[in-house]
């Protein structure tokens, strides 16, 4: 019996005791607000987003296809991009956050018209054209989430997109 009071007494005492809780106007009682809870953080951070966007958008009010976070550690890496046409899971943009392109590193890619594609792509007929690629990191966790083609266009192809 004496150990129940004792996990009664630290248990109030861990919530903020019995006279924390205060009663409101009816009787009823009201409990504290959270500790960690702010109800203005939803208005800052929409306001963070918007000057960030700002600074990379030359038209106001440009709405984008997806905000583009680290599938590893879920930083933000891209709040301005266009959603691929045929591939869905996949984006472009000119401007990231978080993100470290290693120039030291090559990937090539045969361009899609000597692939037998059939158009879209930069070169007619059937050249053996390849595009070089540069791998881009998250700046937070290491992971490849994109590469960067020759006029410094990001790729995402490995994110985490939150759809507008």
């Amino acid at each position: 019996e004496d150990f129940d009071e004792d996990v009664d007494e630290e248990t109030e005492l861990a919530v903020g005791g019995a006279a924390a809780i205060s009663k409101g106007a009816d009787g009823t009682a009201e409990t504290p607000p959270a500790p960690h809870y702010d109800p203005d953080a939803d208005a800052a951070d929409q306001q963070w987003v918007d000057r960030l966007r700002g600074t990379a958008l030359s038209g106001a009010g440009r709405s984008t296809d997806a905000v583009l976070n680290c599938p590893a550690c879920m930083s933000l890496v891209c709040l301005d991009c266009q959603r691929h046409v045929r591939y869905k899971n996949q984006y472009r943009a000119m401007f990231v956050t978080n993100c470290c392109v290693n120039t030291n590193e090559t990937l090539n890619a045969t361009d899609a018209t000597s692939l037998g594609d059939g158009g879209g792509g930069r070169n007619s007929g059937t050249t053996n054209h390849e595009e070089v690629y540069h791998p881009v990191r998250c700046s937070v966790c290491g992971t490849v989430v994109a590469v960067q083609d020759s006029d410094e266009v990001f790729h995402f192809f490995h994110v985490l997109a939150s759809h507008g």
